[in-house]
């Protein structure tokens, strides 16, 4: 009987130790990982194409006493596996997922936590960056909060908005946006951690990692450029206006926003880095999942105190890391880029058409069966459901409007569907409703 192929798995991901001795081998569909000597590296390159373990242990046969134990080691971590699963398949076609590398990273971050006994505490991090910037420029602390909004009316007009009006960015608003975002509050001196401070996102063990690189095109009385943000001083550093550097950050934010020819470009972007050994000085196994949480965390503050200031917000999903590294100054090892922000004055396109209205239910949410839910047809040929008890209508101007997009932005009623439903309009007990197969919807004043 002929002896079974073997293979790499192609979740298999192989890092040299700093030693040059041992290789780190991670296996990232199961989540293991094992060190191997350097020199049994040849060998298992053997499987790489497929190769039976009886032909490698053959043409090894003065190492076959250490090389079984050790070949079947990664058989049983299915480092070596019999057939090569390289695509999931769905109806018959490969299904997008996470790779062998991305998988590696995932599966190596789930464990570990903070371990007092392995503190450094000869060597705490700094809490603060020193910058190389030239010129320094005060921003000033407003006193005055953002316009009233609830928290709630923020959370509820969140959205990424992608078309910028070409004035500038008030230096107010980015002053204040910055002071209610990335500013910290207050420092704190605890023994055997060093430095921490609170700000307005939740970080691991207030280590605060994140720095953050105003990349400014268009604010008042700012010139262009590429700055630092210091969150103790509430100052910014700048850091060069080279053009050709800004030209590619705007060129980068327009391709990964897919902004339309009309639609203008941010005032500015915020370029979002990670100084690691902060976290990772205190955290083991965890630091990178602790980032990416901090950074998700900062993302919905800024998105809720850009709504509160009536600006445009949007994360940017890819950016060019290793120019923006560059840019900045930063050596992409110790302190990465690890996010983007784009933020601008919004344009105020004209008010959306809704071409359809209808009663539709339960919608796929619903908690009871008898719940009912309201289906938006838009003349771009958008098609939005919700539910029928968040559906908010107003008469303007003589013409019907619904509160659409989740109730983030007015539409009006396209006037042969607004025909069709004025009749429906009632008063009742001091207030107008509209009544639409037998359901009562009260019109806002």
């Amino acid at each position: 009987m002929p002896s079974p192929t073997y293979y790499v798995s192609p979740y298999t991901v192989f890092t040299p130790e700093p030693d040059g001795e041992r290789v780190l081998v991670a296996q990232g569909l199961r989540g293991v990982s094992l060190r191997i000597s350097a020199a049994l590296m040849p060998i298992v390159s053997e499987f790489l194409t497929g190769a039976s373990m009886a032909a490698v242990l053959a043409r090894h046969r003065r190492l076959a006493p250490a090389l079984r134990p050790a070949l079947r080691q990664l058989v049983d971590r299915e480092i070596l596996v019999r057939r090569p699963i390289w695509q999931r398949q769905v109806e018959g076609r490969a299904a997008p997922r996470l790779g062998p590398v991305e998988l590696a990273v995932h599966r190596q971050v789930n464990t570990g936590g903070y371990d007092p006994a392995r503190l450094d505490h000869a060597r705490t991090p700094a809490a603060r960056k020193s910058s190389d910037a030239g010129t320094i420029i005060p921003l000033r602390a407003h006193d005055r909060r953002p316009p009233a909004m609830d928290v709630l009316d923020c959370l509820q007009q969140r959205q990424s908005v992608r078309r910028y009006a070409p004035r500038p960015l008030p230096r107010r608003k980015l002053e204040m946006f910055l002071q209610h975002t990335a500013r910290a509050r207050n420092l704190v001196e605890l023994p055997g951690l060093g430095t921490v401070s609170h700000r307005s996102y939740p970080s691991g063990g207030a280590r605060y990692p994140l720095e953050v690189y105003p990349c400014l095109v268009r604010v008042a009385t700012l010139a262009p450029g590429i700055y630092h943000y210091d969150p103790f001083a509430h100052q910014l550093g700048l850091l060069g206006q080279d053009r050709g550097q800004l030209d590619h950050v705007r060129a980068a934010c327009r391709a990964t926003l897919a902004l339309a020819p009309d639609a203008g470009e941010p005032a500015a972007v915020f370029v979002i880095t990670s100084v690691f050994d902060r976290t990772c000085w205190k955290y083991r196994g965890i630091p990178y999942q602790l980032v990416l949480q901090e950074l998700g965390a900062l993302y919905q503050t800024m998105y809720l105190v850009a709504t509160a200031l009536a600006l445009a917000p949007c994360a940017m999903g890819a950016f060019p890391e290793a120019a923006l590294a560059a840019y900045l100054g930063v050596d992409g090892v110790d302190e990465i880029p690890v996010g983007c922000f784009a933020l601008g004055v919004p344009r105020r396109d004209g008010v959306a058409t809704v071409t359809a209205l209808r009663l539709v239910g339960p919608a796929a949410w619903a908690r009871r069966r008898s719940d009912r839910a309201v289906e938006l047809t838009y003349a771009d040929g958008v098609r939005e459901t919700l539910e029928l008890a968040a559906l908010r209508v107003a008469l303007r101007r003589g013409r019907l409007h619904v509160a659409g997009l989740g109730g983030r932005a007015w539409a009006r009623l396209e006037p042969a569907l607004h025909a069709r439903l004025a009749p429906c309009i009632h008063d009742r007990a001091g207030s107008r409703v509209l009544r639409l197969d037998g359901v009562s919807i009260r019109l806002e004043p």
